[in-house]
Order: C-alpha cells, then sequence, then structure tokens
C-alpha cells in the first residue's frame, strides 16, 4: 500500500485575530510563528497556517495603512480644508474668466478686429492660468493620504531659519513640484483617483448641506457610492 497523503482539510480560525485590531492581529502572527517553527507539524497543519499567516501579515499591513492615514488626516484636516476652498475658488473664478472673454468676443463685430485680436490674446492667458488651477485643485483633492500633507500655498521665509530647516523646507518643496507633475500627468490621461469633476459636485453637495465651514464635505459624498472618493474626505 502506498503511503498516505497528507489531508487539506486543516484550517485557521482568524476571526477573533481580525476583531481586534492590529494588537489581535500581531498576536496571532506570533503564535502562529511559533507554531510553525516546531518540526512535527502535520504537514496540512503547516499548510494551513502558512496561509493564515500570509493573510495575517496582508491584514496587518492594511490596518497600519489605514491607521496611519486616519491620523494624517486629523493633524492636517484644517490646512487640506481651507487649501481646498482656496483651489476651488480660484478654479471657478478663472473658468468664469474664459466664459466671460469668449462671450466677449461672441459679441463683437466684424470690423471691431483690433479688439478681438486683444481679446483672443487675453483668452490664451487666461487658459494657460486655468491650466495651472487644475493642476493645483488635483494636488489638493488628491494628495497622498499616508503622507505629511505639504501645503500648496504656504510661503516661508526662509532668511533667517537654520540649514537643516531650510533643506527640509526644500525637500518639501520639491516633492510638492513633483507630485503636481504626476497630477498634471494624470489629470490629462484622465486617470487620477479622484476627479476634478467629483470633487466639485462634492463641494457643491456640502455648500448646499451646510453652513458650517468647519464641517468635513465626506458629509455631503454619503449618498455617492463611491468609496474611495468618501475615504478622502474622511
Amino acid at each position: 500500500m502506498g503511503k498516505k497523503e497528507a489531508s487539506t482539510t486543516a484550517s485557521v480560525d482568524l476571526t477573533k485575530a481580525l476583531m481586534h485590531g492590529s494588537a489581535g492581529i500581531k498576536k496571532k502572527i506570533r503564535d502562529i510563528t511559533r507554531l510553525l517553527s516546531k518540526d512535527t507539524l502535520p504537514a496540512d497543519v503547516k499548510i494551513a497556517n502558512e496561509r493564515a499567516l500570509k493573510t495575517l501579515k496582508l491584514e496587518l499591513e492594511k490596518v497600519q495603512t489605514d491607521n496611519k492615514a486616519k491620523k494624517l488626516a486629523a493633524r492636517y484636516h484644517k490646512v487640506r480644508f481651507f487649501e481646498r476652498k482656496k483651489a476651488m475658488r480660484f478654479y471657478k473664478k478663472s473658468e468664469k474668466a474664459i466664459k466671460d472673454i469668449e462671450e466677449q468676443i461672441a459679441n463683437c463685430k466684424e470690423s471691431d478686429g483690433e479688439e478681438i485680436k486683444e481679446l483672443k490674446k487675453k483668452l490664451k492667458k487666461e487658459k494657460r492660468v486655468f491650466e495651472h488651477c487644475k493642476v493645483d485643485l488635483a494636488y489638493v483633492l488628491n494628495f497622498p493620504k499616508t503622507e505629511k500633507y505639504i501645503a500648496l500655498y504656504a510661503t516661508t521665509d526662509m532668511e533667517n531659519l537654520p540649514k537643516k530647516a531650510k533643506d527640509g523646507i526644500k525637500r518639501a518643496y520639491a516633492k510638492r513640484e513633483e507630485l503636481k507633475k504626476r497630477f498634471g500627468e494624470q489629470l490629462r490621461n484622465n486617470s487620477l483617483e479622484i476627479s476634478l469633476e467629483d470633487g466639485i459636485r462634492a463641494e457643491i453637495r456640502h455648500n448646499n448641506n451646510t453652513g458650517d465651514v468647519t464641517k468635513n464635505v465626506d458629509d455631503a459624498l454619503e449618498d455617492k457610492g463611491d468609496k474611495e472618493v468618501d475615504d478622502f474626505f474622511e
């Protein structure tokens, strides 16, 4: 008679560990790691625990990422809120300016050649401004949730700062430009995690639903059904 094959019906219950967050997951990881160090484990038990360990490590990473995002969201809530308001205001102002100029051009007579020429130059300039406004809005909407927020409109007088502080600010500014470039590319490719349209609709719903300027705009997104957008506004 050939050798009996090992059963693969063994399983590991992770329910309690997952219910207790990172502390419960870490404890279960330690328990399983100790168990797997034994040489006498049946093959099916070893396989089941190895799979459970892999699942736990992935879940721990997710929980830790979520916790970090929540802490950073709380720390930078005010600056992100007001920068989003400012970016929205600049965006809408530039958008309106373009529409006004286009309307002026449309109302010009053919004989107003010189005026049309000046208006077209003005329109071209305003469209460049609008492109910058769109990138800024994409930045405040899509800044990574697990990174310390780098203010978009902050200005710092570095003249009397120590070298270490200056170097830190320069690195932050370089990171800001890198992110603006990335979001600009995603904007052109229509691949932003949170589109400008979603952000604008959320802001409109928020403004319609509350007069409290300190309230977070996630309340206006509860009926959207888009988890990624909802998560950003937490």
